[in-house]
């Protein structure tokens, strides 16, 4: 609606920078025929309140992933090649600042604590596959892999492959991409409800959607999907790929913006 009083620069004064760099925004975006994309669901309630939107075009469209990268591979090849065992429950985690408050790594440690204590078998059969920069000074109950940094796509995409599940702790966020990125590999989900993850991650079928904060129901949701039997876990692998395609690819990204711009045009000759 506005802004002011801006506590992110600690400011208490209304005609501060933030309100300054708003009427800025606003008058450029209200003289320039600009149109907007979003892409979730979440962010479309986001443009729905926005004073800075409302006289705009909006379009909704799902961030694209490479479905030729991105793709259901045999686990125990994948887990090979990082040097996992075979027999091995993976968990896999990453984002590029894993210590950032609302990528949510306190309330992933809380649901692995849980998770360890409550299951022995899991206890000594889970291994966590942590991927990011600088993994901060933490306890993490399981036995865990730290891979650092992936630059590139084909060391995410092994990354995912090599994983059971993918989990997603993240408290405040526009996606994450990781999300899509694991629905497309064929990997089951396991995150809280927020970002992208009401589009794409769907109980019982894809994977497991948590209540926002709650360690324990993303500790049951992790648990669900490592229980599963082999041909339940195919199953949801299969729907995830399934929707990957659907939503996701390259080619539904294009499809799209071709209908973005032939809707702006044909209102334009009206």
């Amino acid at each position: 609606s506005g802004c002011g009083n801006c506590p992110a620069i600690n400011s208490k004064k209304q005609k501060d920078l933030s309100w300054r760099t708003f009427k800025e925004k606003e008058y450029y975006i209200s003289k320039t025929d600009t149109s907007l994309i979003y892409a979730s669901n979440e962010q479309k309630k986001q443009v729905e309140k926005s004073k800075m939107w409302e006289q705009k075009n909006k379009f909704e469209m799902m961030l694209s992933v490479d479905e030729n990268i991105y793709v259901p591979q045999n686990k125990n090849n994948a887990k090979k090649i990082l040097g996992i065992e075979s027999e091995k429950k993976v968990i896999f985690f990453g984002a590029a600042s894993i210590s950032e408050k609302r990528k949510g790594l306190a309330y992933l440690i809380e649901a692995l604590n849980d998770l360890y204590n409550s299951n022995q078998h899991l206890r000594e059969n889970v291994l966590v596959l942590i991927a990011g920069r600088k993994l901060p000074d933490i306890p993490i109950p399981f036995e865990y892999k730290y891979l650092g940094y992936l630059s590139t796509d084909l060391e995410l995409a092994n990354a995912y492959q090599a994983s059971d599940v993918f989990v997603c702790p993240s408290i405040e966020d526009s996606g994450p991409l990781m999300i899509n990125q694991a629905i497309m590999s064929g990997r089951p989900v396991v995150s809280f409800d927020m970002g992208v993850a009401p589009d794409l991650v769907h109980t019982g079928e894809t994977g497991y959607r948590a209540k926002l904060k709650d360690s324990l129901d993303l500790s049951k949701g992790l648990k669900y999907v490592l229980e599963l039997n082999d041909e339940e876990w195919k199953k949801m692998s299969f729907n995830a790929r399934k929707l990957g395609i659907e939503k996701c690819s390259t080619k539904t990204q294009v499809k799209r913006f071709e209908e973005i711009v032939y809707s702006i045009k044909k209102r334009e000759f009206k």
